[in-house]
Order: structure tokens, then sequence, then C-alpha cells
């Protein structure tokens, strides 16, 4: 009896540890949602999909769990194609041996499994889950090895996993030749896991530690080719589209982009040859169609050069005061010179209801008509006529690169839902060309000018693009990372592409030619040189009334600040002079005490300062390498994906 009771003693000493822990682990381990066990079984098949087996013990408490657990699942595939996407089938749901209501929802490249019923609540407690699903095409074929290579938790997990356990059962027969596991978030290659046997040999992999939220288990094993059935040849298609194909798309694309621009570039977009250049003295085109049909568009400095014209000519006059210009019209005044029709127009509708206009936004509706007018007399004038823009061409080639933009998405692994964003990246790189276009206009606008306005205009600009690319730039490596970046790069150069040849393919016609011939000539004398200029034939004086006549040209070619260089001397020495100063106090333009510009660098800027200022009265504010091996990561392979509670 003495001994009896000595052994139960040490019994009872030897549990009252493990009796007092347990409870206190069992109350730790209920104070928080948690994955208790993960362990999963992963069987290889003669035709190289695998069926796998999850059992997951949860502690459920209300919070996340409430219904149920759901499962996220990569099925992976190269898009809407269907070609070489792994087929998945749900074999078997259970919650603690019994079967449990279960639905699958699709989205992209992955399934949802939600495991519970929605009208029913779980209690409190620990539940054990049971997931069976079959995928096929799972088995990764190289030089001497075959292999499974599979994320058995998957990282996207809302709860932290206490232990993960994964067995391997290689194709029947198939003798284990390397193996390799891989703990920790995504990318990581962490060696908290144990590889053994399981006791019928198959390797089996037991994590060391908890895995935190975000971590998970990635396991490989590597076989001998010829234990699973070759490859078919759809299978080996698929499979070179899964590697290859979206930088492929790309590459075609940009091939057939790139050779279609070249070609119509070079049969319809050349310019014809250039006639002999020769001062222009006096030109025949006026300055708002000269600036339109060497740019073979219209901006504002168009109208500005339009205006100027008009008040050099004697039709209006312009007042500054107070930051703000006003255009005043002079309809009996003498000795006034014809405009021309783009003028007549202008003039028509800034003065159709007062002989003046403030150039501010509350004058936005009659200043919006008028060069709106002006715009749409160039086109009649000049378009198709002086040079042709080849939209039509232009078109078919962003048709083409659409194209591109949708394969490379449907092919692109796993998240097919970038159809639906591929024509995105065009659009911007479109968008974004022309505001840096329209911004480094502004910056130069404001080096030509100390207005204010155009500053802002410059400091408004540039900030819309430093907007769009931080916003942006998140979404493109989302998209990039998705596609895989050579793809992606490849797409958005083929993009910008497009902006290039728009440019290009506007072409112009032998009129046109001559007329540019004008325009290079009216340039080559606006800019000379004081000692080149004395090698001219015949040059007219310089004198007061020809400077300020060729003055609007010069804002239209931008190139008054070499124009107002010319006459540096003329200008100071007619200011230095007691009297008028036809220079700086021209009768066409009063400052802000009545009289002229302050300095020749006013004068310079005139053109500047008012298309500025113009264009913003006018504007409309805007309401791999083989797991087994050693080369893979935690995060890799197949399967993976997370799950939580619902």
């Amino acid at each position: 009896m003495r001994i009896l009771v000595s052994a139960l003693l040490v019994l009872a000493a030897a549990l009252l540890p493990t009796a007092l822990a347990s409870p206190a682990h069992a109350q730790d381990t209920l104070t928080r949602e948690v994955i208790r066990t993960y362990d999963v079984r992963i069987a290889v098949q003669q035709d190289g999909a695998v069926l796998v087996t999850e059992d997951i013990e949860v502690v459920a408490l209300g919070r996340e769990i409430r219904r149920g657990i759901y499962r996220d699942i990569p099925v992976g595939g190269v898009g809407l194609l269907g070609i070489g996407r792994p087929s998945f089938d749900l074999v078997q749901t259970l919650r603690d041996g019994r079967p449990e209501p279960s639905r699958i929802e699709r989205s992209g490249g992955a399934v949802r499994i939600y495991l519970g019923d929605a009208g029913v609540f779980l209690e409190p407690g620990v539940y054990r889950y049971r997931i069976v699903y079959r995928m096929g095409d799972q088995v990764r074929r190289f030089d001497g090895v075959d292999e499974v290579y599979w994320n058995v938790t998957g990282n996207n997990w809302a709860f932290p996993i206490e232990q993960a356990t994964a067995v391997v059962v290689p194709p029947p027969g198939a003798p284990v030749s390397q193996l390799a596991a891989y703990t920790g978030y995504r990318g990581e290659q962490g060696e908290d896991v144990v590889i053994g046997e399981a006791r019928n040999g198959d390797p089996q992999f037991r994590t060391t530690r908890t895995l935190a939220s975000g971590e998970g288990l990635t396991v490989a094993v590597g076989w001998p080719p010829g234990y699973v059935d070759p490859e078919s040849g759809s299978q080996r298609l698929a499979r070179w589209i899964e590697r290859w194909g979206a930088l492929a798309a790309a590459a075609l694309t940009l091939g057939i982009v790139l050779i279609y621009y070249l070609v119509v570039w070079f049969l319809i977009g050349r310019d014809p040859p250039r006639g002999t250049i020769i001062p222009v003295y006096h030109p025949e085109m006026p300055p708002a169609a000269m600036r339109s049909v060497e740019r073979m568009g219209f901006d504002y400095t168009c109208v500005a050069a339009a205006i100027i014209s008009l008040a050099v000519k004697g039709h209006l006059k312009i007042r500054e005061a107070s930051k703000k210009q006003t255009l005043v019209a002079l309809p009996d005044a003498d000795a006034r010179q014809p405009m021309s029709d783009g003028e007549a127009v202008l003039y028509d509708e800034l003065f159709d209801t007062g002989e003046e206009i403030v150039i501010q936004r509350t004058s936005r509706s009659r200043l919006t008509a008028a060069s709106n007018a002006l715009r749409n007399h160039l086109r009649r004038t000049y378009d198709r006529i002086y040079f042709k823009r080849n939209f039509g061409w232009f078109v078919l080639g962003v048709v083409v690169t659409i194209f591109g933009w949708f394969a490379s998405a449907l092919i692109s692994v796993r998240h097919v839902e970038l159809l639906f964003l591929a024509i995105f990246p065009t659009v911007f790189a479109v968008v974004l060309g022309t505001v840096f276009v329209k911004a480094w206009r502004s910056v130069r606008d404001y080096r030509r000018s100390s207005s204010i306005v155009a500053l802002v205009a410059s400091i408004i600009q540039v900030g819309v693009i430093g907007f769009m690319v931080l916003s942006l730039g998140g979404f493109f490596i989302g998209i990039g990372t998705q596609m895989g970046l050579v793809p992606f790069l490849t797409l958005i150069v083929i993009a910008l592409l497009n902006v290039v040849f728009w440019n290009l393919l506007k072409v112009r016609t032998a009129i046109g030619r001559k007329a540019m011939d004008e325009i290079e000539g009216t340039r080559l004398y606006l800019t000379v040189a004081e000692e080149d200029r004395l090698r001219f034939e015949n040059p007219p004086d310089k004198t007061p009334e020809h400077f300020h006549e060729m003055l609007p040209y010069a804002i239209a070619l931008d190139v008054e600040t070499e124009w107002t260089d010319q006459f540096a001397a003329e200008i100071a020495a007619a200011h230095a002079a007691q009297g008028s100063d036809p220079y700086l106090k021209p009768s066409w333009y009063s400052g802000s005490r009545g009289s002229g510009f302050r300095d020749a660098g006013a004068l310079r800027s005139v053109g500047a300062s008012l298309g500025s200022a113009y264009g913003a009265a006018t504007v409309t504010q805007s309401s791999g390498s083989s797991g087994s091996s050693g080369g893979g990561s935690s995060g890799g392979g197949g399967g993976g994906g997370g799950g939580g509670g619902w």
C-alpha cells in the first residue's frame, strides 16, 4: 500500500504542471482568434494534378469568425483566353467531421470558398474545418527533375498560425530527389521548419514557431522525370504562354506599331523638300496664320499675335492698369491698315457687345467665343490645304496599341482584371505628354514674361504633372508587378510612340511647304545678327514703324527677344531723349499710369503676357527558378492565397 501511495504521489507530481499549464494555455488561446493548427496533405496525381486536403483548426470568438471562415486560393492560369488555366474542383468541405455548407466566388485569378451558413452564427469555441480540392497541371518540369512547389498556407491569412504541417505525396513509385521549405513573409527564405518523414515515408514539413499574419509556409518536393504523364502540346503551349506570353504580346505589338508608323511616315508623313530660304521683310501671311501653319495647331499665342497686330494696325488699343489688360476698339481711328480675314473674325467677336473688353474671367464667354472663332477660321483656311494631320492613319496605330494592351492583359498571369485597366496607361501617356508640353510652354512663357499670371500657370501645370505621377505611381508599380516589369515598360514605350508619331505624321502640302519657306525667311530676318544684316539686299531701315509692324510676327514665331535686341540701341537712344518715345510709348499701348512700356523687357514680353492672361481667363475651372533546388521563397509556387472569417 505504501508503495502504491508513493507511486500515485509521483504520478500526480508529474502531471500537475501539465494540468496547470493546459487550462492556462487554453484560456490564453481563447482570448484571440487564431489558427491553432494548419495541416495539409498534397497528393500528386498521375496526370500532374494535385489533390489537396487542408485541415484548419481555428478559435472563433465572434469577432471576425462569426459564421465560419473563408479560404482564398489563387488558380493562376493565363487569363481569359482559357489556355493553361488550371482546373479547380472543390471536392469536400467539413466542420468537425460533418458536411459544412459552402459557396465559391471567383474573382480574377482566384477563388474564394466560404464555409458556413449566412444565417447561422457560431458559438465561441474551437472548430476544425476540412477543405478538399483538386487543381490540375501543378507539376513543374525542369531538366532532370519534376517538382511540386506549393504555398501550403498562403501569406494572406488574417490570423496567426500557431503550427503548420504539410505532407507531400509524390506520384506513385517516384523516389524523392530533392526537398526544400521556406517560411516568412512573401519573398523571404526563412528556415523555421523541420523536414522529416510521415509514417508512410512521404516528406513531411512542420513549422517550429508561430507564423504571424502575412507569413506562410511554402514547400517543394522534386523527383526524377517520367513518373507523371508527359505534357500535351496544349500544356506546353500554355506553359510557354504563362512564362513569355505577356512579353511576347508586348514585343509583337511594339514591333507592329513601330514598323507601321515608320512605313506610314515614310510614305505620307514627310514634308516636301524646302526651297531657298531668303530674308522676308514684309510677309504676306498674317502673324496668327503663320504660327498656326508652322505648328500645325493653335494656341493662345495665335490670339495674342492677332490682337497685337490689330493694335499696331490701329484697330484697337491695349490698356493695362492694376495688372489687368483691357482691349479698346478704335472704330473711327485714322490711318488704319486693313486687317486680315482672321483678324476681322477675332475683332468682330471681341467687340460684338461693346467697345472694350477686360481680359479676365468675367469676360470668359466673349473671350472664348473670339478665340474659337479665330481657331475655326484658321482651320478652315489652312487645314488640309497647307498641312494634313493624317488623323485616320494615327487612329489605326492607336487601335493596334489598344489591342496589344488587351492581349497582354488577357494572358497576364493571375490578374485578369488588368483587362479593364489595359487602356488606361495609353490614355495616361497621351494626357501626361500633352500636359508636359503645355507646362513647358508655360515655363518658357514665364521666362519671356514677368507676368504673375504666367508664373501661376507654370506652377499649376507643373504641379499637375507631379500630382499625376505621384498619385499613379503605385498603380503603375502594381500593374507592372503583375504583368511583368519588362512587358509593362514595353507597353508604356508603345503608348509614348503614339504621342511621338501624332506629331510626326502631320505633313505639309506643297502649298504648305512654300508657306514654310516664307515663315523661315521671316524668322531669318527677325533673328539675324547685325553683321549678317549688312549682307541683306536692301533691308528696311530701322524705324519705330517697322519695329512695331514686325513685332506681331516676332511674337508668333517666339523670337520677340531677338527682334527687340536688334533695336536695342535705337530703343535706348529714344528712351534717353526727352519727349516722345516711339518705341516704348506707342500709340497702341498705354501702361498703368498712362505711359507706355517701362523698359525693353516689358516691350518684348507683351505677347507672352497677353497670351498667358488670355488663356487663364478662358480656361474652365475644374470642379521562375526551381523551388526544390533552393531557388524558391515563401509565397512562391502554386497554392497560396489566404483567408479570414466572416
